[in-house]
């Protein structure tokens, strides 16, 4: 295929915007050992410690901090979006700070997190559906556009539902030792009987269809990998969460980013035919995804940290700024994303 039907190149977007090395890192947990919630001392904690941060630092919080970078730095999204440039970030700033004094707010801070983060994950790969089905020229009408909308829908609420029926998922210890609120074991099967039942209606459409307008085979493995996510049991996802976060998510942003340069400017032809290592080390795209890396530990290192010498808990002051930013990145890529639509419909 050619580099146009891709983000990057199939090497690229296969591993780090469809789930290819989420999967690689999850066997590699197994196969060598890195358990790192059950077995601390075992021989592969320092791996799966490195890969785990590596994963934080180059993707996570610098997918975090290029969403805040490229917001802020985009006059018409910013006067566009007033209140999510100015009133909510006051608001959450608010509320972190709060949250530092009061456990019930810093819990409550960080369920709103923890539920949101799976409509923020979804609905984030369901633009990227679109792109795909746009760049390999798939045709998609409004009916069936309106079942990928009700597929992403289910599995936003299974997501959720995993959250409220099994307290141990993806929780984060003590602070939840009350719950918060509850769902039976009847609500989620419920939810995964509507999800399959949605992914069905996405498969049944596709094979109506003419071949050239089927959903594209990276769509495929998006779907497969953004189910299984929720689907295995709850040893096994707590293994696949420590991942999803920066080599499913995080990467994915920054492939999506790397298709137009980094640093925002449009590939040209010529770049297009570069090999992706030097796409991607051209000057102005390692300053950007350094500049990226750099402003996500300080916000992520360097605000907690410094919080921890003002007589704050470290964890704690994390808490505080982990789910306050990301709370206000997920407001800033709703209205990114809605800008990329209104961009593309504006070039129609």
């Amino acid at each position: 295929m050619s580099s146009g039907r891709w983000f990057v190149s199939p090497a690229v977007d296969l591993l780090f915007c469809c789930g290819g090395a989420l999967w690689l890192l999850v066997a590699c947990h197994y196969a060598f050992g890195w358990q790192l919630r059950y077995a601390m001392d075992g021989p592969g904690v320092f791996a799966g410690s490195v890969a785990a941060l590596i994963g934080v630092i180059c993707l996570s919080d610098a997918h975090v901090a290029a969403s805040l970078f490229r917001f802020y730095g985009t006059d018409k999204l910013r006067q566009r979006n007033r209140a999510v440039s100015y009133l909510i970030p006051a608001a959450l700033a608010c509320l972190g700070i709060a949250s530092l004094f009061n456990t019930a707010i810093l819990a409550l801070g960080l369920r709103a997190y923890l539920l949101l983060i799976t409509h923020h994950l979804a609905w984030q790969t369901y633009g990227i559906v679109l792109l795909y089905c746009r760049k390999q020229g798939s045709t998609l009408s409004p009916q069936r556009k309106l079942g990928l909308k009700l597929f992403f829908s289910a599995l936003t609420l299974h997501g959720m539902a995993q959250q409220l029926g099994n307290p141990k998922f993806l929780s984060v210890g003590s602070i939840f030792s009350t719950p918060f609120l509850t769902v039976s074991e009847g609500v989620v099967a419920t939810t995964q009987a509507v999800l399959i039942a949605a992914l069905l209606l996405v498969v049944l459409q596709n094979i109506r269809v003419k071949s050239q307008d089927r959903l594209p085979f990276p769509c495929w493995l998006l779907f497969g990998t953004s189910v299984l996510i929720y689907s295995f049991a709850i040893e096994i996802l707590q293994v696949f969460w420590l991942y999803v976060p920066a080599f499913f998510h995080g990467s994915q942003y920054l492939v999506v980013l790397a298709s137009t340069g980094l640093s925002g400017g449009q590939r040209d032809q010529d770049r297009a035919s570069r090999s992706v290592l030097s796409e991607l080390g051209r000057d102005e795209n390692t300053s950007f995804w350094l500049w990226a890396m750099a402003i996500g530990v300080a916000i992520y290192i360097g605000i907690p940290t410094t919080l921890s010498h003002f007589g704050f808990n470290l964890i704690t002051a994390f808490n505080a700024v982990f789910w306050s930013v990301n709370l206000l990145h997920f407001a800033i890529d709703s209205v990114m994303w809605k800008g990329e639509k209104v961009a593309r419909r504006e070039t129609a």
